[in-house]
């Protein structure tokens, strides 16, 4: 009797063992599904999340250049050079070396008939990413 009782405990042990990896393999699969699930969703609303700091970045630094060429703290002239030529260069290099991000931003800006102050500015934002690209337009008027 003593052989018969031994080999019973044996096979119970052997179908916990069995139990257990396979319960740990559906976990495995379940939670690695989960994750890649929320990276895929998560890397999207990154770069949404991006764009958006980026346009807010622009707004505010045309803003800011228009007032002080406004207060004749600059001249139209170098308004053109900083913000319409150098700034964008300055954000696609920034953008660009934080990985494969590709930032173009254009500014338009319309002075008044003596050309001494910035009336309005028409300002187009791109930014890419592998996962999102969004392309936005944004006027600002009355900046005088």
């Amino acid at each position: 009797m003593m052989g018969h009782t031994d080999d019973r405990g044996q096979l119970i042990l052997a179908g916990a063992v069995v139990f257990s990896l396979v319960l740990i393999g559906i976990v495995v699969v379940f939670s690695t599904t989960l994750f890649t699930a929320n990276m895929a969703s998560s890397s999207a609303n990154a770069g949404v999340s991006d764009a958006g700091a980026l346009e807010s970045d622009v707004e505010r630094t045309v803003l800011e250049y228009a007032d002080r060429v406004n207060d004749d703290e600059y001249d139209v002239d170098d308004f053109e050079d900083d913000i319409e030529d150098e700034y964008p260069e300055l954000l696609a290099e920034r953008y660009a070396e934080s990985g494969p991000t590709i930032a173009d931003v254009s500014i338009d800006a319309e002075t008044d008939e003596d050309e001494n102050e910035i009336e309005s500015a028409t300002v187009t934002v791109v930014y890419e990413t592998r996962s999102a690209t969004i392309d936005r337009e944004i006027e600002l008027e009355d900046l005088n």
